[in-house]
C-alpha cells in the first residue's frame, strides 16, 4: 500500500473491510466471487470489484466511479502487463451481467482493492466496501494499444444511491469533494443523423456517436487521438435521482442466528453456518476457519461467535444413505471393465476389492471397501457410538478441527480447505500443512478407536489382496504393492460441513508408505477414482484441460472403511470424495516414513509422536468374538473370493 502513503485519512471507516477475498466472499452474499470483478445473481450483477486493472479514464470520486466492464484483457508476454488485444463481445458474461443490472435499475455494491492506484484516501486494509451503487452509464469507446492496434471495449458510470450521506473514502478534513445535487448539471445529449442512436456529450473534445456498429462511432470533427479523451465536466457531475428497487442484501449482513428453531431440523452444521461473518465490532470479514465457530481473523480484536451444534441424528443419517443409494442406483455404481473385482464377507463386514491396472498392464494397487455390517455398526461399542462420541468431543473441544491454507498462504488471495481437520501423530503435509495436534498418547479415544478399526482393516486388506491375486493369478506390481502391513503412525481428522467436498487429488506425497486407510462416519459421501491426465488409462472426456474420465465410483455408507493399498496408486491415479448430507466425518490413517522428512526436528518429533500406545495396538480385531449377540460373518480373515 506504499502508493497511498502520501494521501489523507478517510473520513470514516467501511461498513465491511478486510485483508482476504475469500473472507469477503465468504461473508457478503452479494460478493459470492473469488476471482472476477463482477460478481452477479442470475446473470444480475450484484456487486463490483475495482482494484489494480485501471484504465486511463477510469475515475475514483465520492460519488462517481466509472470503470470498464470488466475481462477482455490478456497477459502480453513483452511488458507482463494485462492489455487489450481484440474488440470486447456483448457476449461475454460480464457485460451481460452489469446490462441487465442497468436494465433492472439493481443496485450493485461497490468494493475497492488497496492495489487501485485511483484510491482517494489511504486505505487501511486491502478490501474496502464502499456502498450501493446504480449504473447510470454504459457505453462503448475506442483505445488504442501499445501495439498500434485499434480495440472496443466498455465502459460503465456508477452512482451513490444515496447522496445525502458523505462517502467514507472522502479525506477527513475539509468538505466532501464532487459532491452535488441532482438537477445542478446535466449532460447534453445528441442524436446521430447516421443511425439515430442518442448518445451523451460525453468528452471535452466534442460529440461522438458511440454507436459502435455505427460508421460515425467514435468520429470527431477533428482528428483526436482516442487515448487522450477527457471527459465533459457535465458528465461527471451530473447527479441521477434514483427510484429503482431496494437491495437485496444490507451492505453489512447479521450474524449467523443463535439457532436450531426446531428439534431436529437445525444441526448448526448446515451450508449456512459454515459461510463468514462481519465482526460487529470493527467490521472486518473473517471466514469460518474453527469448527467450533467464528472468530475474528483482525488482529488485536477479540470478538467471537458461536451457535449452538446439536447432534446429528442416526436417523437422518440413515435416511441420507437410503436417498443417496437409490439415487446411484446401487452401492458400486461404475467400475471399468478393465478392473479386476472380487467380493466377500470378513469378520462382520462385505468386502468387496479392485484391483486397479497400470499402464503396463499389470495391476499397481488395490482399493478395498469394507462395508460395515447392521450388526457391526449397532452393537455396543461399535460404529454408531463412535459416531456419537465424535460428536461429544467436537463440542468440548477434545478434538479440534480446523480449515488451513490451501493455495497463496498469507496473500489476500489465499484460499482455504473446504473441510475442517486436525492431525495426530507423526506430521502429515496433505497438500497443506495440516498442524499436528497431539502424538498418538495423548488422543481422544474416538481417534484411537477408528486407528484400531483402521489398523485391523489396513493389515486384512493387505493380506487378502495377494490372496486373492495368486488365486486369480493376475500380475500384480511387488514393488507398488508389497505384501507386508507397515503400522501406521499418523491419523488425519477430516470434518465436513454440508455442501463440503474435497476435489481431485492423490496421496502420493514421498513421506508416505504404500496403505492409506479412512473410516467414514455419518453422512455418506460418493467416491471416484479416474487416472490422471498423462495417462493412457480408461477413456478421455472432452474437457479442455484433457482429464480422463473416472473409472471406478461407489457410496461410502455411515461405516464403510476403504483401505488403498500400493503406492503407483498415487502415481497413475487419483481420487475424489463429494459427501451427500449434513455432516461427515472421515478419519484417515497413513504411514509416513520418518527417513523422508528432511527437517530434523520434525522428523524426531514425528516419531515420538507417531508412538501408539500399548493398550491400542492390536485392540481390534475385527467383529468376531466381540459380544454374545453379535453374529460374525467369516471366522477367519480370509475373503471367499467371487468374480
Amino acid at each position: 500500500m506504499d502508493m497511498h502513503a502520501n494521501k489523507p485519512e478517510p473520513y470514516d471507516r467501511p461498513p465491511v473491510c478486510g485483508e482476504k477475498r475469500a473472507a469477503m466472499s465468504n461473508a457478503l452474499p452479494y460478493f459470492r466471487q473469488h476471482q472476477s470483478s463482477i460478481s452477479s445473481m442470475d446473470l444480475v450483477a450484484q456487486a463490483m470489484f475495482i482494484d489494480s486493472l485501471v484504465g486511463d479514464r477510469d475515475r475514483f470520486l465520492s460519488q462517481v466511479i466509472i470503470t470498464t466492464v470488466g475481462g477482455g484483457r490478456v497477459l502480453d508476454p513483452t511488458s507482463k502487463q494485462m492489455t487489450r488485444v481484440q474488440d470486447q463481445s456483448t457476449d461475454s458474461v460480464s457485460y451481460k451481467a452489469i446490462m441487465n443490472a442497468y436494465r433492472s435499475k439493481n443496485p450493485v455494491a461497490m468494493i475497492a482493492g488497496a492495489g487501485n492506484p485511483l484510491f482517494p484516501v489511504k486505505p487501511e486494509h486491502y478490501f474496502n466496501v464502499l456502498d450501493y451503487f446504480h449504473i447510470t452509464d454504459i457505453w462503448c469507446e475506442a483505445t488504442m494499444n501499445k501495439s498500434g492496434q485499434l480495440v472496443k471495449h466498455f465502459m460503465v458510470r456508477y452512482e451513490k444511491i444515496d447522496l445525502e450521506s458523505r462517502s467514507w473514502w472522502t479525506p477527513k478534513e475539509g468538505a466532501e469533494p464532487d459532491r452535488h445535487d441532482v438537477g445542478e448539471y446535466v449532460c447534453d445529449k445528441h442524436t446521430c443523423s447516421s443511425c439515430g442512436h442518442v448518445s451523451k456529450h460525453i468528452y471535452v473534445q466534442g460529440w461522438t456517436c458511440l454507436e459502435k456498429a455505427c460508421h460515425k462511432f467514435m468520429a470527431f470533427d477533428t482528428p483526436i487521438d482516442v487515448n487522450d479523451l477527457e471527459y465533459n465536466e457535465n458528465f461527471l457531475r451530473e447527479r441521477t435521482l434514483y427510484n429503482g428497487p431496494g437491495p437485496k442484501f444490507p451492505l453489512v449482513p447479521e450474524l449467523p442466528s443463535s439457532l436450531p428453531i426446531e428439534e431436529g431440523i437445525k444441526y448448526g452444521v448446515e451450508k449456512e453456518y459454515k459461510g463468514g461473518i462481519v465482526c460487529p465490532q470493527c467490521h472486518f470479514a473473517s471466514r469460518r476457519l474453527d469448527w467450533t465457530g467464528w472468530y475474528c481473523e483482525k488482529p488485536g480484536c477479540d470478538f467471537k461467535h458461536t451457535t449452538p451444534m446439536r447432534d446429528v441424528s442416526l436417523s437422518l443419517i440413515k435416511a441420507e444413505n437410503h436417498t443417496l443409494l437409490n439415487k446411484k442406483k446401487g452401492k458400486f455404481f461404475l467400475k471399468h471393465p478393465d478392473i479386476q473385482y472380487g467380493s466377500g464377507e470378513i469378520s462382520g463386514y462385505e468386502v468387496h476389492n479392485f484391483f486397479l491396472p497400470g499402464v503396463s498392464g499389470n495391476f499397481i494397487g488395490s482399493v478395498f471397501v469394507f462395508k460395515a455390517l447392521k450388526k457391526t455398526c449397532q452393537r455396543p461399542g461399535g460404529i454408531n457410538d463412535l459416531y456419537s462420541d465424535m460428536q461429544k468431543s467436537l463440542r468440548s473441544g477434545e478434538i479440534n478441527l480446523r480449515r488451513n491454507p490451501a493455495r497463496n498462504a498469507g496473500h489476500h488471495m489465499e484460499e482455504v480447505t473446504s473441510h475442517f481437520s486436525s492431525n495426530i501423530g507423526a506430521h502429515y503435509k496433505f497438500g497443506v500443512v495440516v498442524k499436528t495436534s497431539c502424538g498418538f498418547d495423548e488422543a481422544p479415544e474416538p481417534a484411537l478407536e477408528a486407528l484400531a478399526r483402521l489398523t485391523w482393516a489396513g493389515k486384512t486388506a493387505t493380506k487378502n489382496a495377494w490372496m486373492d491375486a495368486e488365486k486369480r493369478g493376475l500380475d500384480v506390481s511387488k514393488k507398488s504393492m508389497p505384501k507386508g502391513f507397515i503400522d501406521f503412525n499418523e491419523e488425519l481428522i477430516l470434518g465436513y460441513f454440508e455442501e463440503s467436498k474435497i476435489s481431485y487429488h492423490d496421496d502420493g506425497e514421498k513421506e508416505l508408505g504404500p496403505t492409506v486407510a479412512t473410516l467414514s462416519l455419518g453422512s455418506p459421501a460418493t467416491m471416484y477414482f479416474r487416472p490422471k491426465k498423462r495417462t493412457t488409462l480408461g477413456k478421455a472426456t472432452k474437457s479442455k484441460k484433457g482429464e480422463r474420465q473416472p473409472m471406478l465410483g461407489f457410496v461410502l455408507e455411515h461405516g464403510d472403511m476403504v483401505v488403498m493399498h500400493g503406492s503407483d496408486i498415487h502415481k497413475y491415479y487419483e481420487h475424489m470424495v463429494e459427501p451427500e448430507g449434513v455432516l461427515r466425518y472421515a478419519m484417515t490413517c497413513r504411514y509416513i516414513r520418518p527417513e523422508a522428512i528432511p527437517d530434523e526436528d520434525r522428523r524426531r518429533e514425528s516419531i515420538e509422536k507417531g508412538k501408539v500406545p500399548a493398550e491400542w495396538k492390536d485392540k481390534y480385531q475385527g467383529e468376531d468374538g466381540i459380544g454374545d449377540e453379535q453374529e460374525s460373518g467369516v471366522t477367519e480373515n480370509t475373503m471367499p473370493v467371487s468374480a
